[in-house]
This record gives C-alpha cells, structure tokens and sequence, in this order.
C-alpha cells in the first residue's frame, strides 16, 4: 500500500464522503486514490482558496469533517 492510499484509507474509516481540491503534479496519486475510492467523492476546483471554503461551509453545513488538498509549494500556500 502507497502513502496516498493509506491515507485515502484512513479519510474513509472516520467518514469523510467529500474531498475538494485542485489537480497538480504532486495530488495526482492522491486524486487518483480518490477518484478509486468507492465512498469518498472528489470535487475538482480551479483555484485552491476555492478548495478551502467549500470544505469549510461543507463541514458547517453537513456536520461532516471537511476536507481540502492541493498540490506542494504555491498551491497548498493558496489554501489559506
């Protein structure tokens, strides 16, 4: 098992059913492991901010952990 595996793994086991992020070279395993994934749904964003706030208001809203990812350097910066 892959490092993006186990973690898609571990999302699964405490009950994350939505993931939102952006693709780039170093989420594509991970975006791969979640597109595989039969209870976690990936939403694909066009800018990482976006990422953020859709998984904070899915988290107020759904009383649901959030999840967000982006790619290494500028893009998981852009989280904040």
């Amino acid at each position: 098992m892959r490092v993006y595996e186990a973690i898609v793994k571990g999302l699964e086991s405490v009950g994350v059913d939505a993931a939102f992020g952006g693709a780039g070279e170093n989420a594509a395993s991970l975006l791969l492991a979640l597109k595989h994934s039969s209870k976690i749904k990936p939403v694909i964003v066009r800018n990482e901010q976006a990422a953020s706030f859709m998984a904070c208001g899915y988290a107020i809203y759904s009383n649901r952990l959030g999840v967000c990812f982006a790619t290494a350097g500028p893009g998981a910066f852009n989280l904040f």
